[in-house]
């Protein structure tokens, strides 16, 4: 049997609603499509720490109401640390990460761009120069 494709989840920064929501829809999609899920604790402090654990089903059940975020958050940035970057990718590699779907906001997201790593990112908060376009 082939081994299962793997995407790692984190969230970063500060709580916000909807964390747990995203969690749990991300982690039961990739799911249904046959990846194994891993949750990355404490935003990028867990890949630093080596801190992670499988989502699966059960475990993502149910949260959708609670606060804050099943994964937790820390405000470490890898860029502020020797080597923290090299550490990130490293974890990425250790965990054998197909991608990585990043929750945060500017300062969690700046991290992506400086991981050489396949990265896709869920914007939690909206930007003042976006309301110019809102309805």
């Amino acid at each position: 049997m082939a081994k299962k494709k793997r995407i790692g989840i984190l969230t970063g920064g500060g709580d916000c609603p909807g964390l747990n929501a995203a969690i749990r829809a991300t982690a039961k999609t990739a799911i249904q499509k046959g990846y194994e899920v891993i949750g990355i604790q404490n935003g990028w402090k867990g890949f630093i720490d080596d801190e992670y654990e499988t989502l699966d089903r059960i475990n993502t059940s149910g949260i959708i109401d609670r606060g804050g975020t099943i994964l937790g958050t820390s405000r470490v940035s890898p860029l502020r640390i020797e080597n923290g970057t090299q550490r990130v990718f490293d974890g990425f590699k250790k965990l054998g990460l197909a991608a990585l779907v990043v929750l945060g906001g500017e300062g969690t997201l700046s991290v992506t761009s400086s991981v050489p790593s396949a990265t896709t990112t869920i914007l939690k908060f909206i930007p003042l120069s976006f309301l110019d376009f809102s309805i």
